[in-house]
């Protein structure tokens, strides 16, 4: 009976992990072709080969997928995560903003200006992009109103630790510990030890890592002889700043007013985008949103 479950699991795990794969492909070519289209509606733009080189980017295997939540560096929700070189796309979301028929070119064009190295964070630049087009298509435009309702707490704390080798040499070759060579080993133990010794101590005390090894103190050698033996031990002391990060819930007032804010960004932006009627009729719903929330 227990083979058989261990056997069953193993085939639900091969048959989850292909259908990931099929609708990562599915979405690298969605992502693809309209990223594609959409540049060959701007090739006049002024941005087109440092958008052109950053899809080609993308094609050659910089576009990756998560199936977990993705935050900014603000610790922001975001659909996607674009640094220069490379694009990460919340696979989820993805889905279903088409499964809605959400035009995403706001979101495409937005994380290929980020991988081309153009920060446009209010995604006016986007928009103003996008205005040009001779017709924006779907039942609605993309914007950016994810909104977390926890976030993220860096929690630091020092400790103190060390790290020491250890060195045995036959009295008649003690003269090797002297040599530069010996010492230069020495030292790069030494350093590697104090990494894996910060880490250890890190992990014992309830944190994930360390940020930062600092207050190294001086390398001290002490030396203990035996009548056939000699042993060098070499120490340092140095101080640890462990870090791990706590989940908090946030404020009414604060996800209040983060929705009301990026409610009033995409009503902004979208009107860069003029004479279309889905347009018109989003901004209406955005609109009554600002009202309902008392913004």
């Amino acid at each position: 009976m227990k083979k058989i479950l261990i056997i069953l699991l193993f085939v639900n795990g091969s048959i989850l992990a292909a259908s990931n794969e099929l609708r990562e492909a599915k979405v690298r070519r969605y992502f693809l072709k309209e990223s594609r289209t959409l540049l060959q509606e701007l090739k006049n733009s002024t941005f087109f080969p440092e958008l052109e080189k950053a899809l080609n980017t993308l094609e050659n295997g910089k576009l990756y997928f998560s199936w977990e939540d993705l935050y900014d560096n603000r610790q922001s929700l975001v659909d996607a995560i674009g640094v220069p070189g490379e694009l990460t796309l919340d696979i989820k979301r993805i889905e279903n903003y088409i499964r809605n028929d959400v035009n995403l070119s706001p979101l495409f064009l937005h994380e290929l200006l980020r991988v081309s190295g153009v920060n446009d964070d209010s995604f006016h630049k986007t928009f103003e992009l996008l205005s040009i087009l001779p017709e924006v298509k779907g039942s609605e435009l993309y914007c950016d109103l994810n909104i977390a309702t926890t976030a993220r707490k860096k929690i630091l704390k020092s400790y103190s630790f060390s790290a020491t080798t250890s060195e045995g040499f036959l009295n008649n070759n003690i003269i090797i510990i002297n040599t530069s060579s010996s010492s230069a080993y020495t030292y790069k133990v030494l350093d590697q030890l104090l990494l894996e010794n910060a880490k250890s101590k890190c992990l014992s005390k309830g944190y994930t890592d360390f940020e930062q090894i600092h207050d190294i103190g001086p390398r001290i050698t002490s030396k203990e002889c035996s009548p056939l033996k000699c042993e060098y031990k070499t120490q340092i002391k140095a101080k640890v700043r462990c870090v791990k990060e706590k989940v908090i819930k946030k404020k009414k007032s604060q996800v209040k007013s983060e929705t009301c804010e990026k409610i009033n960004t995409c009503i902004e932006t979208i009107n860069l985008i003029k004479d279309n009627s889905n347009i018109i009729e989003q901004n209406k719903k955005l609109g009554q949103q600002l009202k309902d929330l008392k913004c």
